[in-house]
């Protein structure tokens, strides 16, 4: 099976009609093209995979730890129990992903785009998400603990509106700046106020309310 990149140029070689279950550990490539493919508990763990499309691909139980994947696109994408603990994922697109029970553990997420992003009972302890677009996400039952929902270092606030944190785990997350609305809902007992977050009650069109990011 020929692996490509965006411009369509082969640059892989693997062996067998599917990437399901395989050993790509380590493997450095620019802007591959992995988008629409089945690739289910594929082993990308190390990988250099900055600006790779994954769009609506099947990556169940996929493990990318450690991995680069900085600018990667992962829009639609099934991920389910897929593993990216440590993996840098800086201005990544993971809008409508299924990322259920899968696991981010201290994975650096800064400024990424989990728009809608299936995220339930995801472990994200320790992750960074300063600055990121997690609108209408779903985080219920997740482990947060110790994770950034701060600004970025370009003060662009991470965006929590109509997002959903019921059950969560909250213990020592840093909410400063993070804006939520009416329709946010939080773990049993939450002030959002508290925590120094900020409510605001605007449409998702609104350009005032996008992150700071190269979406």
């Amino acid at each position: 099976m020929e692996i490509k990149n965006t411009a369509g140029d082969v640059i892989w070689q693997v062996d067998g009609e599917t990437l399901e279950n395989a050993q790509l550990a380590g493997l450095s490539v620019l802007a591959a093209d992995f988008h629409d493919l089945s690739m289910r508990a594929a082993n990308l763990e190390r990988a250099f995979l900055r600006n790779a499309r994954f769009e609506s691909s099947d990556l169940e139980e996929a493990n990318f730890r450690l991995a680069c994947l900085d600018h990667a696109n992962f829009d639609s994408a099934r991920l389910i129990k897929a593993r990216f603990d440590s993996a840098s994922m800086e201005f990544a697109h993971l809008d409508d992903v299924n990322l259920s029970d899968g696991s981010l553990f201290r994975a650096d997420l800064y400024s990424c785009g989990l728009f809608r992003a299936n995220l339930r009972g995801c472990n994200l302890e320790g992750a960074d998400l300063a600055g990121g677009d997690l609108k209408r996400a779903i985080l219920r039952d997740a482990n947060l603990r110790l994770a950034n929902f701060g600004r970025n270092n370009l003060r662009g606030n991470i965006q929590l509106e109509d997002a959903d944190l019921t059950g969560a785990q909250v213990e020592g997350v840093r909410f400063d700046g993070a804006i939520y609305n009416a329709g946010t809902k939080f773990p049993s007992g939450f002030d959002p106020k508290v925590h120094g977050m900020v409510f605001r009650e605007v449409g998702n069109d609104d350009p005032s309310n996008w992150p700071l990011s190269n979406k």
